[in-house]
């Protein structure tokens, strides 16, 4: 029985259960951010934004290092590299990308946050105020999609792979028409 060659980077099952904890971290970061009607100018709001984009900061710094090291890989041994480990890769490459994007909406709403509590301290108009904790809170949500999206593409892929994997089952007998 033909089975198939391990890649590079492990086995078929060894890069989706990759993906799926990386799409579980992802979406970790995400549960973890405020919700809308959280959102206030208090310090702990910015603790938590604080703690969430360490957080997410250190795991796009781990995704760059993983594309890195597998596009070196597979300059080094090309003969070696299988599709799920291109397609692994690439993934990994999309989800850096939305967790950069996720990064940078969520530095966009500490400044609003950090406006909107100064903002509340010198007593400014309320509508001011309010565009300001509106600013906040979108983006937060966009920090969130963006995590969100990135984590339902990792499973995709994932899945997608596994899908794949599955041989077909055998085709099942026609049976003959019955004579009279």
């Amino acid at each position: 029985m033909n089975r198939p060659r391990p890649g590079v980077h492990g086995s078929a099952l060894d890069q989706r259960v990759l993906l799926h904890t990386v799409a579980d971290s992802l979406q970790h970061i995400a549960d973890g951010l405020p919700l809308d009607d959280q959102v206030h100018p208090d310090p702990p709001v910015s603790l938590t934004l604080e703690d969430e984009m360490r957080r997410l900061a250190r795991l796009l710094g781990y995704l760059a290092g993983a594309t890195s090291t597998r596009h070196r890989d597979a300059a080094d041994h090309p003969g070696d590299v299988t599709d799920t480990d291109r397609t692994v890769t690439i993934a990994l490459a999309q989800a850096a990308e939305s967790a950069g994007h996720a990064l940078a909406s969520l530095g966009t709403a500490v400044r609003h946050l950090a406006r909107l509590t100064d903002l509340t301290r010198r007593r400014a108009p309320a509508t001011t105020v309010d565009t300001a904790l509106r600013q906040t809170v979108l983006g937060i949500r966009t920090s969130r999609r963006h995590l969100h999206h990135g984590a339902r593409q990792l499973r995709t892929t994932a899945d997608a792979r596994a899908a794949s994997a599955i041989p077909a089952p055998p085709p099942q007998p026609v049976p003959l028409p019955r004579r009279l």
